[in-house]
């Protein structure tokens, strides 16, 4: 069973106990007990229905760190510039430039 599983269960029970809740609060009063459980079982989807549509999704996923190619351009111009710098310096070899340039594109 996964956690999917166990949270529907959950929320059944509490949507159960609420309408339990709802109906023993009217039986007080001399209402129908049954009238107001069934009552309220029908009617919390619907409001809860309206409540998740006004205030948005329960669950939201957090932002990750995508990048987009359009981000990764200037970042990767900047490193490229570095490399041959580098390699016009005399710090790096003919194929160390070209290593790690190729290393660089394949990564866009």
């Amino acid at each position: 069973m996964d956690y999917t599983s166990i949270a529907g269960l959950i929320v059944l029970v509490i949507w159960f106990w609420v309408s339990h809740v709802i109906a023993k609060a009217a039986a007080r009063r001399g209402r129908s007990y049954w009238a107001f459980w069934w009552l309220s079982v029908l009617i919390s989807p619907i409001i809860t229905g309206i409540i998740v549509a006004t205030i948005g999704p329960v669950h939201q996923t957090t932002p990750t760190e995508s990048v987009t190619q359009a981000d990764q351009e200037p970042d990767l111009s900047k490193k490229l510039k570095q490399l041959g710098q580098l390699k016009n310096e005399g710090i790096l070899t003919d194929s160390e430039f070209e290593a790690k340039k190729k290393d660089l594109l394949d990564r866009m």
